[in-house]
C-alpha cells in the first residue's frame, strides 16, 4: 500500500510570494511628482485643463488597459455622455 503524504501547508509553499506581492501598501502606488499633480489639479479646479495629466509611475496603465488618452475616452468603453 502506498504511504500517504500530508499535504503541504499553502502559505508554507507561497509564503516568499506573499511577503513579496504584499509588502507594498496600496498608497505607496501613489508616488509621483506631487508638484506636478498639484499644478494639474488647480488647472483642472479653475476649468483650464478637462483631463490632467497624472503621474503614478508605479502603476502600469497599460497592464491595466487605461491608455491615458487626451481625449478621456473611458478605458471601460463607456459613453461619457
Amino acid at each position: 500500500m502506498p504511504e500517504e503524504t500530508s499535504p503541504v501547508p499553502l502559505d508554507e509553499v507561497l509564503y516568499e510570494r506573499f511577503k513579496e506581492l504584499g509588502a507594498m501598501q496600496g498608497y505607496e502606488y501613489l508616488d509621483g511628482d506631487k508638484n506636478a499633480r498639484e499644478a494639474q489639479k488647480r488647472l483642472f479646479l479653475s476649468g483650464e485643463v478637462q483631463n490632467p495629466q497624472l503621474d503614478y509611475p508605479k502603476i502600469d496603465t497599460q497592464l491595466l488597459g487605461i491608455s491615458g488618452s487626451p481625449t478621456g475616452a473611458n478605458p471601460y468603453g463607456e459613453s461619457r455622455a
